[in-house]
């Protein structure tokens, strides 16, 4: 009995088939039908199967109005780098224009975006490492009312120039700095070999200290030596000079004697000298005292040359003293004079005694003459040199006392040089070397850090360099969209059907009966296979799943023509309408375009009810991911939507066609009678 029904279901199948086929218009409006969805997808993917590819041929105008600028002994021109830059760079088009020809092409919609350098950009770009630096500036300009994807293409190129550009710059930035590190390196190792040299001379300063107290020690013993010796000559010369005072007065008293008898010498002088012939006795007798008297004075001079000379014998440090050298030259030449001087004092003696003639008389005159003018000589030179006895006898007193002075200093210089020998030892150990070594340290690490500064320069510019890792990778926008689209196209092709065609149209005796589902789901499936065909192999887009693929969007296919089918069937026209309105919810709440997040709050509530959700997101893994996982899942959910869809059908289906069939017997009665 079943088998009766099922061949008897498949022949009204093919009934309700042949008569579509036999009629022209309706075997063309069915062809139509089947293309529908392959010409929307197809037409759609096809013209924008990858249009990021074509961005090359977007025009946007360049303006360069950069003067340069000008820094140390160059002239830098950062806007004419961008340009060269600009020129090897195919993203979009470049057109290098100037500011009229870009206004131009703004008011006539030949530009769409422009890049404008200004005049300043250079003087701002060597800012950078100035006190105040100032952001170079570029301007972008853009009409989104000409094409808003076009502004947002172009924003999407220019933020990459931004970057780009920015490292450039950078990386220039960086290249001079190193330059500068580089010489601030050299510099630095001089600075270190000064330091090490400076520790060496410092060393060696220490050593030359060590070597002054140590011979300053020495002096020092020296100088105490002296001092010793002088303390022992200052205890002599104060003896001497307390004999040399006493002699002194006895000088001084020599010296009134000698002065009485150079007056008496001089009185009888020229007494003799006025007597022509004789002397009387009573004035030769006056003469013997004064003969007797130089003889005795001469006699006192040579026992003071004689007293002086004892002196020095006894401290050899007084023959160094001018004064008393000068004094004893004196005595010395006033003891030679004296002997002459005593013979002729002598021979007066015996001419006094034996005057008695003119011609002894005159020979006694002359005799006494010399022996006046030399006593006097002697007499005026004895005195100068007395005088300057005190000043030399000083002077050695101050030479004592230096000497002690001299062993003091010694000894505080020793002390201060003991304590700068610590002090330069000090700086050596903490100082010095530390400082040369230090330097050393960073000389050698700065040149360790500008190793491969090419390198390192590239990485400063662009430190953070992003590695994209695309788990299912999505080749072009055709790929990306598919499963957007052929949903869409298949729900199209469903509506459309059931627009053409009436679900009860070909309904002849049994008109009561369910409503035939087995024709309109072939068509369903044959459009699903020929969308698929034509996306994989005419557009070329690569599929994970291909056997998934076909079956998937087959049983999408029947799912979108049952729910149609029963929309038709439970509200007719208004049917219909309720497919386009569920068609416009699910092009906003499926997440085919934007993610569903992005949407607002009203399509995040229906997306987990409609079918396109679970449709889109199985194609997704279809052609994407490959993860079957997910393709089962929205399966099951889509084939849920099919088995609803039918059920309510066959349950709206027979209540309705009970109801047409009663109407129609109705209004066939009147005619029969």
């Amino acid at each position: 009995m079943s088998k009766r029904k099922n061949a008897k279901a498949l022949l009204l199948e093919y009934s309700d088939f042949a008569k579509i086929w036999q009629n022209k218009s309706m075997r063309l409006a069915m062809l139509g039908v089947l293309a529908l969805p392959l010409v929307y997808s197809f037409i759609y993917l096809w013209a924008f199967f990858d249009p990021y590819e074509n961005v090359k041929y977007l025009p946007v105008a360049v303006v360069n109005e950069d003067v340069g600028a000008h820094k140390s002994d160059r002239t830098v021109e950062a806007g004419k780098k961008i340009v060269d830059k600009l020129k090897d760079n195919s993203k979009v088009k470049w057109e290098f224009v100037n500011r009229e020809q870009m206004e131009k092409g703004f008011k006539d919609g030949s530009y769409a975006l422009a890049l404008i350098i200004p005049k300043d950009f250079s003087e701002k770009a060597l800012t950078v490492d100035s006190p105040e630096p100032l952001q170079s500036l570029i301007e972008y300009r853009s009409d989104p009312s000409q094409n808003y994807l076009t502004s947002r293409l172009g924003n999407s190129v220019v933020q990459t120039l931004k970057t780009d550009i920015g490292n450039q710059l950078t990386k220039e930035f960086l290249t001079e700095m190193f330059a500068e590190l580089h010489k601030s390196t050299d510099r630095l190792q001089e600075a270190a070999d000064g330091a090490q040299t400076l520790s060496d001379k410092i060393q060696e300063a220490k050593d030359g200290t060590d070597t002054i107290v140590a011979k300053t020690e020495l002096i020092k013993n020296g100088a105490k030596e002296v001092a010793s010796g002088n303390a022992k000559l200052v205890s002599t010369l104060q003896q001497t000079i307390k004999e040399v005072e006493e002699g002194l007065k006895k000088l001084d008293i020599t010296e009134d004697n000698i002065k009485k008898i150079q007056s008496k010498v001089h009185e009888y002088n020229d007494l003799i000298q006025k007597k022509e012939d004789k002397i009387d006795n009573g004035e030769r007798k006056d003469l013997f005292p004064v003969i007797k008297g130089l003889k005795e004075e001469f006699q006192l001079q040579g026992k003071a040359s004689q007293n002086l000379d004892d002196l020095i014998k006894k401290h050899p440090d007084l023959a160094n003293e001018p004064s008393v050298k000068s004094l004893q030259d004196t005595l010395h030449l006033l003891q030679e004079r004296n002997t002459g001087s005593q013979n002729e004092a002598n021979k007066l003696d015996k001419q006094l005694k034996e005057l008695s003639s003119p011609s002894s008389y005159k020979e006694f005159a002359k005799s006494f003459q010399t022996l006046t003018t030399s006593f006097d000589a002697e007499i005026a030179k004895l005195e100068e040199k007395k005088r300057k006895i005190p000043e030399g006898l000083k002077k050695a007193q101050e030479l004592a006392d230096g000497s002690a002075k001299l062993a003091d200093g010694v000894t505080q210089q020793k002390a201060g040089l003991e304590k700068l020998s610590k002090g330069l030892d000090k700086i050596i150990n903490e100082g010095s070397d530390r400082l040369a070594s230090e330097l050393q340290d960073g000389v050698d690490k700065a040149k360790e850090s500008l190793v491969a500064d090419t390198e390192k320069e590239s990485v400063m510019s662009d430190p953070v360099d992003v590695k994209e890792n695309e788990l299912h990778k999505v080749t072009n926008y055709a790929t990306g969209f598919a499963p957007y689209f052929l949903s869409l196209s298949l729900w199209v092709g469903a509506m459309i059907l059931f627009t053409i065609f009436d679900i009860f149209q070909f309904s002849s005796k049994i008109s009561y009966r369910p409503v035939r589902l087995g024709m309109v789901s072939i068509v369903g499936m044959i459009q699903a296979v020929i969308t698929s065909l034509a996306l994989t192999q005419g557009l070329g887009i690569k599929v994970e799943l291909p056997i998934w693929l076909y079956v998937f969007t087959m049983l999408m296919g029947v799912t979108f023509i049952a729910i149609n089918q029963m929309l038709v069937t439970y509200l007719g026209n208004v049917g219909r309408f309720m497919a386009i309105v569920i068609l416009m919810f699910q092009l906003a709440s499926s997440g085919g375009t934007y993610p569903i997040e992005l949407t607002p709050d009203f399509f995040q509530m229906i997306h987990p009810f409609l079918p396109m959700t679970y449709t889109v997101h199985g194609l997704r893994a279809i052609l994407s991911s490959g993860n079957e996982a997910v393709v089962y899942h929205d399966a099951l959910i889509v084939l849920g939507y099919f088995v609803g869809a039918v059920i309510l059908t066959q349950i709206g289906g027979r209540y309705l066609g009970k109801k047409k069939a009663a109407k129609q017997e109705s209004s066939m009665k009147p005619l029969a009678s």
